[in-house]
């Protein structure tokens, strides 16, 4: 959950209002370096997490990590959504900076 919220603080941020993201609709896929199942699974990602689409092919979304890095996940296994969708109210915002501060300081 807190990687929806780093996302979500990433998107306002950014002020990517109109960005599309994706919805992941499955509980456990592979997040990939490039657009093939050959390719090295580089992370996870799990039912109802958001991310922003900078790119997509035929089969495959191109996706925008917390990190800043660019992976791909297979479309099947996600949604496309509008992100204006998923920006949290201003008293959320605050909240989402307090977990995010304390994650940081327990790590």
């Amino acid at each position: 959950m807190k990687n929806v919220y780093l996302i979500l603080v990433i998107i306002i941020s950014t002020g990517l209002y109109s960005q599309e993201c994706v919805e992941i609709i499955k509980p456990d896929i592979h997040i990939r370096m490039s657009p093939s199942t050959s390719s090295p699974i580089v992370a996870h990602a799990f039912n109802g997490e958001v991310y922003i689409t900078n790119g997509e092919s035929t089969s495959w979304y191109s996706i925008l990590l917390p990190s800043g890095e660019t992976r791909w996940i297979y479309k099947r296994l996600a949604k496309r959504i509008s992100c204006n969708n998923n920006i949290p109210s201003e008293i959320e915002i605050l909240k989402i900076q307090e977990e995010l501060k304390t994650a940081s300081d327990q790590a």
